[in-house]
């Protein structure tokens, strides 16, 4: 469990306890226990988005801060302006965790609803089909590219018209003699933004109808999303 986590369940625990110690020192010993709980649920809920350390604390590296609010092995950091993204294993699952970045190039931990899906749609290329999921860090301006292709013979080779470097993981599967491999890469400008896989190419139109907020999984509390099993 994470110290993001222990705080977070010493916290609740400590205040239910509170809560009936007061309830029961009341008249109205139903009203109070209603008003208490009715608080502590703001209160986690309000956290949940906007983690109260955030206030007060950063972090010198991009591993100090996944550390401290999640759990699992960091297979790679995709750096980019003003936020990073962690692509990381935990026990037989592959995770997403969205850290924003501070002028001073410190690292703050991410929170639910720290960024957008701005594009997320399938497509066919040569026969096999690619899912293309675009995720842009909120009030920046830095745009994340998650590439997947799923059950396929030999890995794909994959680029865009931005120079990005795409990081690559592969899993494979019990019995399966296919494999899947997603890629991960940063863009800051994804106007006129292409793909282009084995040689084919794929343009990336993102519109209003594109746009959507995602709660995140958090590998203590919903688990960031995009797990995949391997």
């Amino acid at each position: 469990m994470s110290l993001y986590s222990s705080i977070r369940l010493v916290f609740i625990v400590g205040s239910i306890f509170l809560i009936f110690i007061i309830a029961n020192k009341t008249k109205k010993r139903t009203v109070a226990l209603i008003l208490g709980f009715v608080l502590l649920i703001s209160i986690v809920a309000v956290d949940f988005r906007f983690p109260v350390e955030n206030s007060f604390i950063s972090f010198k590296t991009v591993k100090q801060a996944f550390s401290y609010s999640n759990k699992g092995e960091i297979i790679y950091t995709v750096e980019g302006s003003e936020s990073g993204l962690i692509v990381y294993r935990d026990d037989e699952t592959i995770g997403l965790c969205f850290l924003p970045k501070t002028q001073k190039n410190r690292w703050k931990i991410d929170s639910a609803f720290s960024f957008d899906t701005v594009y997320d749609k399938s497509t066919n290329v040569n026969n096999t089909d690619y899912n293309i999921t675009i995720y842009r860090m909120k009030k920046t301006s830095d745009y994340y590219i998650s590439f997947d292709a799923w059950f396929v013979n030999e890995k794909p080779i994959v680029s865009d018209n931005k120079t990005t470097d795409f990081k690559c993981v592969k899993r494979t599967y019990d019995n399966e003699s296919k494999k899947t491999y997603s890629f991960y890469g940063y863009v800051e400008d994804i106007d006129n933004y292409q793909i282009q896989v084995n040689g084919e190419t794929v343009d990336i139109i993102i519109c209003w109808m594109d746009f959507s907020n995602v709660a995140i999984y958090k590998s203590n509390l919903v688990k960031r999303f995009m797990l995949y099993p391997f």
